[in-house]
């Protein structure tokens, strides 16, 4: 095999010499281009050599390893203590004890007697009915800027009985009331009288009375699922005449609609209010009519209110007003970061009775355009700092129309009495609430408002404060006493006067400071004593310009239960 292996190898290598001599011989020339084949390739593989070996077991010997150990028992005490479980106590579901009559009886200094009582029904299902009586008066003199003593008292006494009626899906209710104020235009402007000229106030001349009666009808529907349309109705009818003979009707009837429609609240609101005073007041009547459609809805991080009001008002003319309602709330921290916005407008009606009750000394009769607050945006946040603290901060702005500013009427003798200056205000109003219960014993509010006026025509906005603030304070000691504490505070106020008593047209108000103490002792459940002091620093502040108030004056006297 390898001889042949052989020869044919040395004939390839003669026959592969022997073309290139040929071809080298014959470049010049034509190239042959026949081709002889001598012998077809056949190609050829050589032998695999293959290493060939069985697996084959070794013999091991294996050594086991011996050894011994024992075992040394202990004693592991396991105490077992039986605890045994308490009876399951049923909780009283029984509502607390009321009482149907409370009487308050209490007498103070400046000759101020004061009582309240109240009668009603105990715990039904079916109704409620009770009523109510108050009265506090002073007989007091004030001490003026001149040192004059006037007789400066006051009178309030109130009635009312009311009473309700429950159904499955609706309460009716109703009340019938009478309300009485006496008080004294002791305030005359003491720049225009001498000591030797100073003129007799007669308590009678200077009188004045007010006196409110009327009643109210109301429906309201009960329903617990929102699914359901409910509503509200109320009728109220009052009257108010004065010891002036100036007097005024007033009619104000309410409904309102909602219902949940996915998940959208949907209502609507309908009044109508009729005021209707006496000739004598040189006045005419006033009719409004208000409709307020909406929209809201909520979740757990957020709410949403939409709508308007729109307001017919027709006193001399017919005037339509257009008010946006718009409120956005949402979660940021539950509970304790709340911030909201939105934007909002109403017509505040000055009718005769709601400017005496505001200001009594206004000149009897008085008749008060109404006022616009055209638009107002507020935006602020709420929440809790701890589970006892919880708080609101925000800010406002309202641009207003016919403003109204009490001022001095200078048209009489004493100018004892106010009347109304009136301007288109912008007001930026900063607000800020507090609300602190670090116990069960403990509560604390406190409120304060800064007000910032933009006046267009007036010098100042008239007996408005530059702010406010009130706080209050109460403490349970260990049922006992019952403990509350007050204070009051206005910043810097300006009233309008002529210029020959001051030349910038105006003079200021000092800040106010009225700090308050209330102590109760409990003899039982149905029987107390009181103390109340107001006014503890003594100071005469204005109420109004020319009105001071009383100094330190304090009340004592009992409650009853029966």
């Amino acid at each position: 095999m390898k001889s042949y292996r052989f020869c044919l190898f040395a004939c390839n290598a003669f026959l592969l010499l022997l073309l290139l001599v040929i071809s080298h011989q014959t470049l010049a020339q034509e190239i042959n281009k026949e081709v002889y084949v001598v012998k077809p390739y056949e190609p050829t593989l050589s032998d695999a050599s293959k290493i060939s070996f069985m697996p084959s077991v070794e013999d091991m010997e294996t050594t086991i390893p011996s050894f011994t150990y024992t075992i040394s028992p202990s004693y592991i005490e396991t105490p077992f203590e039986v605890n045994p479980i308490r009876p399951a106590r049923m909780i009283s579901s029984s509502l607390p004890k009321i009482y149907k009559t409370f009487l308050k009886v209490g007498l103070g200094n400046y000759i101020t007697p004061l009582f309240d009582f109240n009668i009603s029904n105990l715990h039904s299902k079916d109704y409620t009915v009770g009523a109510t009586l108050h009265h506090k008066s002073s007989h007091s003199n004030i001490i003026l800027e001149n040192d004059d003593k006037v007789p400066g008292g006051y009178a309030v006494s109130d009635v009312n009985l009311y009473g309700k009626k429950f159904f499955n899906n609706m309460t009716l209710a109703g009340n019938i009331m009478l309300d009485h104020r006496g008080f004294n235009y002791y305030g005359y402007n003491t720049h225009i009288f001498d000591m030797g000229s100073l003129p007799e106030m007669d308590r009678d001349d200077i009188r004045q009375r007010t006196i409110l009666s009327g009643g109210q009808v109301s429906a309201h529907s009960t329903y617990s699922d929102s699914l359901h349309l409910n509503y509200s109705l109320s009728v109220r009818y009052n009257y108010l005449t004065d010891k002036s003979e100036n007097t005024e009707n007033m009619v104000f009837i309410k409904t309102s609609f909602s219902k949940l429609v996915h998940s959208f609240m949907g209502g609507i609101g309908l009044s109508l209010d009729y005021f209707k005073p006496d000739m004598a007041m040189d006045t005419i009547g006033n009719t409004r009519f208000t409709f307020s459609p909406y929209i809201s809805k909520r979740s757990k991080d957020w709410k949403f209110v939409v709508g308007f009001d729109g307001v017919i008002d027709q006193q001399e003319i017919s005037r339509f007003y257009f008010y946006p309602r718009g409120l956005l709330e949402f979660t940021v921290v539950e509970k304790i970061i709340i911030p909201f916005i939105g934007v909002t407008g109403k017509l505040e009606t000055n009718h005769y009775q709601k400017i005496v009750y505001e200001n009594s000394f206004i000149t009897p009769g008085l008749n008060i355009n109404n006022t616009s607050h055209k638009f107002t945006a507020f935006a602020g946040i709420k929440g809790s700092i701890t589970n006892n603290a919880g708080f609101r901060a925000d800010v406002s702005f309202t641009t207003t129309e016919n403003m109204y500013f009490f001022v001095n009427d200078t048209t009489t003798t004493l100018e004892n009495t106010f009347t109304a200056d009136y301007d288109d205000i912008d007001i930026v109003q900063y607000h800020g609430e507090l609300t602190v219960e670090p116990s069960t014993q403990w509560h604390v509010t406190a409120d304060f408002n800064y007000y910032d006026y933009k006046m267009f025509k007036e010098l100042k906005p008239w007996h408005k404060p530059e702010f406010d603030l009130t706080l209050q304070v109460a403490y349970n000691l260990k049922e006992k006493f019952l403990i509350n504490g007050g204070l009051m505070v206005m910043g810097k106020r300006f009233a309008k006067t002529s210029q020959a008593f001051s030349p910038e047209g105006y003079i200021k108000l000092d800040p106010v400071a009225d700090l308050n103490l209330g102590v109760e002792y409990l003899f039982s459940k149905v029987f107390t004593i009181f103390l109340d002091i107001y006014n503890i620093t003594g100071s005469s502040y204005m109420l109004w310009n020319q009105y001071p108030s009383q100094r330190f004056n304090f009340m004592i006297g009992f409650t009853y239960k029966l």
